[in-house]
């Protein structure tokens, strides 16, 4: 049994969508760290609004970007071309808190005073982006 399981997870690592995502890697990290070092309050984000709403833009099969969704939201569409088949949501959370970053060593620390990401939202956003760019760059095998 666990031969097949091994077989099966190795198979799976060989798939598109997962080398797409392994592809990511450098660009999530670098897009975290921008977010982490300009960090932005609750309904207050809209330097990173923008920041996802070009980056959406830029990725060739996402369609429909808009902003100012609830104030600082913002959505777009990846419609799969591999026929009719049901939508899924995907979302993030992009806003920071008011705490003061502890290390303010570190090359990507927060660059404004008492605001920081220290509940993990720059990496909700820079993860949802690579997502992003995974589902448009394999929407010929989606359905929906």
């Amino acid at each position: 049994m666990a031969a097949n399981a091994d077989a099966t997870f190795e198979a799976i690592l060989q798939t598109r969508p997962v080398k797409e995502a392994s592809a990511q890697s450098e660009f999530m990290v670098a897009t975290r760290r921008h977010l982490h070092a300009h960090p932005e309050l609750s309904y207050l984000e809209f330097e990173t609004a923008a920041l996802v709403a070009r980056t959406l833009s830029a990725i060739d099969g996402v369609t429909d970007v808009k902003t100012g969704i609830g104030r600082t939201g913002v959505t777009a569409i990846i419609q799969g071309t591999a026929g009719p088949g049901l939508c899924i949501a995907l979302r993030a959370d992009m806003d920071a808190l008011p705490i003061q970053e502890a290390d303010l060593s570190l090359p990507y620390a927060s660059t404004v005073p008492n605001v920081m990401h220290a509940c993990g939202h720059d990496a909700h956003v820079a993860t949802l982006l690579a997502t992003a760019k995974v589902l448009a760059a394999t929407r010929a095998e989606l359905r929906g």
